[in-house]
């Protein structure tokens, strides 16, 4: 099973959220909002100076980060698409003060979001915090 079809499939996800546990390493993707001016195609490994920024989506008042589980999807932009590993992705929304959780957008229309909470308990089932 891959993350986009946990994405999809609402029987298993609300049976079994915390499945997202064996997916943290799985490359997840990101539209990128202010790309550095010399970027202009191919791929740019981000460096501490830089400062990128991604989508935000509101959902129940809540402010989630936007990652998408394919980079084909067509809400991503060419060209400025930047990946990370769920992991990072869960690490960085949960250093973030301003967001609520991560919205995961599947291939289809179909999305699931995971608050700070949550987030913070796949990180401890995994025994990583």
């Amino acid at each position: 099973m891959t993350l986009n079809n946990v994405v999809l499939d609402n029987q298993y996800w609300i049976v079994h959220a915390n499945i997202l546990v064996n997916f943290l390493e799985e490359e997840i993707f990101f539209e990128l909002i202010n790309l550095p001016p010399s970027v202009k195609s191919g791929a740019y490994v981000t460096n501490k100076e830089d400062e990128m920024r991604i989508k935000i989506a509101l959902t129940d008042n809540r402010r989630m980060a936007l990652f998408f589980t394919t980079k084909e999807n067509s809400r991503l932009t060419i060209g400025k698409i930047g990946g990370v590993s769920l992991r990072a992705a869960i690490q960085m929304t949960i250093d973030n003060p301003e967001l609520d959780g991560l919205l995961l957008h599947s291939d289809q229309e179909v999305w699931r979001a995971v608050t700070k909470d949550g987030l913070r308990y796949l990180l401890q089932v995994r025994g990583q915090t």
